[in-house]
């Protein structure tokens, strides 16, 4: 079945997928970008899970810091 990748994933299919793809490459990095709204606890689920899942290598993306004082 074809589905939106505009939809979130629910946590079992996303563990499947994760899984799946370290399975096929098992040293894969897995990279977590969350901007400043997403809550702290939500980034900690979502690394528990993909460890979970298997993630040995994961790490964050994170946009440089900008000085909000700037005009």
């Amino acid at each position: 079945t074809s589905r939106d990748p505009e939809l979130p994933l629910g946590t079992d299919e996303l563990r499947a997928q994760v899984a799946a793809a370290l399975a096929a490459n098992p040293e894969r990095d897995v990279l977590l970008q969350a901007d400043r709204a997403v809550a702290y606890d939500h980034v900690m689920n979502a690394m528990v899970l993909l460890q979970g899942a298997g993630a040995a290598r994961l790490g964050f993306l994170a946009d440089p810091l900008v000085n909000e004082a700037s005009p």
